[in-house]
């Protein structure tokens, strides 16, 4: 069971219908709903219509590759923010630097460990919804300089945490 994720929308993008089924099966069960693409090109036009809180993404796929997808999706306004976990058979450093490097925030090989993923998965959506509350509570009037201060380091402390993968040490409760 994912800890404390309340419910959310999860993407999957992967072309091969035992992968797909596997990745949809394992977070279906977990209060998330699901939503797939057998492609690159309808993940990318399912991601900006219906704004998931996640995306798993394949990257070799026919068509467009796994790489393509997440560079349309972080330059496109609408999708940007969406966080995208690579979810490959592809292990080699390159590779995952590459990932990183278009925007993806995590990086999954195949096979892959349910747990892990689960892990991986509650995280991200965690992290997504911290992140898209900052700008509320910065705009939340400081009743002095002292909490304007706390605010800032928070902010700063959260936008450096979305911006490195997770880790299984992540995951200990607060």
């Amino acid at each position: 069971m994912i800890p404390a994720t309340d419910d959310g929308t999860v993407l999957v993008i992967d072309d091969e219908p035992d992968n797909l089924r596997l990745a949809l099966e394992m977070l279906r069960g977990q209060g998330l709903e699901m939503v797939s693409a057998r492609d690159g090109a309808a993940g990318v036009h399912i991601a900006t219509r219906l704004r998931p809180d996640l995306i798993l993404l394949d990257i070799r796929m026919p068509g467009l590759d796994g790489f393509e997808v997440c560079g349309l999706l972080k330059a496109n306004p609408v999708t940007r923010e969406i966080p995208v976990i690579f979810l490959t058979a592809l292990d080699q450093i390159e590779d995952k630097a590459r990932g990183f490097a278009l925007g993806g925030v995590d990086y999954v090989t195949k096979p892959f460990d349910a747990r892990e993923l689960l892990l991986r998965v509650a995280s991200h959506l965690r992290l997504a919804r911290r992140v898209a509350r900052l700008p509320e509570r910065c705009h939340t009037p400081a009743p002095n300089q002292r909490r304007h201060r706390w605010t800032t380091v928070r902010l700063s402390t959260l936008t450096a945490m979305a911006a490195r993968p997770a880790t299984p040490d992540d995951e200990r409760p607060a």
